[in-house]
């Protein structure tokens, strides 16, 4: 069972935790994270959920998740990423580029600059059932077509249409 530290409205831990799947009570949150990794043709690379998955199963979504006890977003988003997909990227690698706080999340959004082989991939099958590297427009047209997760795009679209501009920088 997963254990998440509780922050209040602030960002700063409470001291108290949680089990994954339980309420979160009100006035505090848990800490989510994202990541966005981009390759040099502008490419994302993007998974698709399990069938199985609670929320959003058989969609398309960046790689994310939720920090364990202890854990800061970076060091949570490495592991999520590890778990996932198989691969490894470095704390020193990732650009926090947003942070976002809904009714019972904060969520930290990070992009990597990284160039990965699709076939050395190992997906968790309890989490992911394919990866992709797709372009913004095709994300655009999933999105469009309900197939991709439109909230968690649409936080990062602009931010990464100007990354694309700028050639990942």
């Amino acid at each position: 069972m997963e254990v998440w530290d509780l922050y209040d409205k602030n960002g700063n831990r409470t001291g108290k935790t949680m089990e994954r799947g339980a309420q979160v009570p009100a006035g505090t949150y848990h800490l989510g994270v994202d990541v966005w990794i981009m390759n040099s043709k502008g490419e994302l690379l993007v998974q698709k959920r399990s069938k199985n998955k609670e929320s959003y199963p058989g969609k398309w979504a960046m790689t994310g998740g939720s920090a364990l006890k202890g854990e800061n977003a970076k060091k949570a988003i490495c592991r999520e990423v590890k778990e996932e997909l198989g691969i490894r990227i470095d704390q020193t690698e990732l650009e926090l580029i947003k942070k976002v706080r809904t009714s019972k999340t904060f969520i930290h959004i990070f992009f990597v600059q990284k160039e990965i082989d699709i076939n050395e991939l190992k997906l968790q099958p309890e989490e992911v059932s394919d990866a992709k590297w797709f372009s913004v427009n095709k994300i655009d047209e999933l999105v469009r077509n309900g197939e991709f997760i439109k909230n968690r795009w649409d936080e990062v679209k602009d931010i990464i249409y100007k990354k694309l501009k700028d050639g990942g920088k």
